[in-house]
């Protein structure tokens, strides 16, 4: 179980005051609840899924947006994205390999550096936003690209389209793709948004 917390304002006393001890409540649960596991036994600060689901990995499409959408359920500062690289990459072509994070319906909020060094190697990929991003509660989208001989193979869930069950519609998915032949940026806007049956696993920090 995970406490909500109201938006409020950082700057207010109150609002300060509220937000601690909804930390405290938070920190109450989990020792309640000794079963579950949440992104802060992991020093993270959301997820898409515990980490121990992503029993696979796949190699992404070259140049095409693969997303995942992660659910921010307080106000926070992100400062990195999280991917898992179960595979190196191999020859990965400079300044056309970025992660991102976008708002809920694909506007673009943040981008990572080049990737192209990192992605050659394999494990935990933290990687720094350009401008750290305040979020409030709600849905927003983890989305990586990358271009090269071979592409790095990211960690990811079994499942197939089953992932997005009971979903209607490209933007609605939990997992999907979007632009294509992206190459020295990510897009401005995550477009046609439309679901794969791929789990990629994601985290904010």
């Amino acid at each position: 179980m995970t406490v909500t917390k109201p938006t409020i304002g950082q700057s207010s006393g109150w609002g300060q005051i509220l937000n601690d001890a909804l930390d405290s409540l938070d920190a109450a649960i989990t020792a309640i609840d000794t079963d579950t596991v949440g992104p802060a036994d992991h020093n993270l600060l959301e997820w898409a899924y515990d980490p121990a689901l992503a029993v696979n990995n796949s190699l992404p499409t070259a140049g095409t947006v693969n997303w995942v959408r992660i659910k921010v359920r307080r106000a926070r500062t992100v400062t990195n994205v999280v991917l898992y690289v179960a595979t190196a990459g191999s020859t990965l072509t400079s300044g056309q390999c970025f992660a991102a994070l976008y708002t809920g319906d694909g506007n673009l909020l943040s981008d990572t550096g080049n990737m192209s060094t990192t992605w050659n190697s394999a494990g935990s990929k933290t990687m720094p936003l350009n401008a750290p991003q305040s979020v409030t509660p709600g849905n927003y989208i983890l989305g990586f690209v990358s271009n090269g001989t071979t592409q790095p193979a990211f960690a990811r869930s079994a499942g197939s389209a089953i992932v997005n069950v009971g979903l209607v519609g490209g933007a609605a998915a939990r997992f999907g793709t979007a632009n294509t032949g992206v190459t020295t940026a990510m897009p401005a806007a995550l477009s046609p948004m439309g679901p794969v049956g791929v789990g990629w696993w994601g985290a904010l920090s």
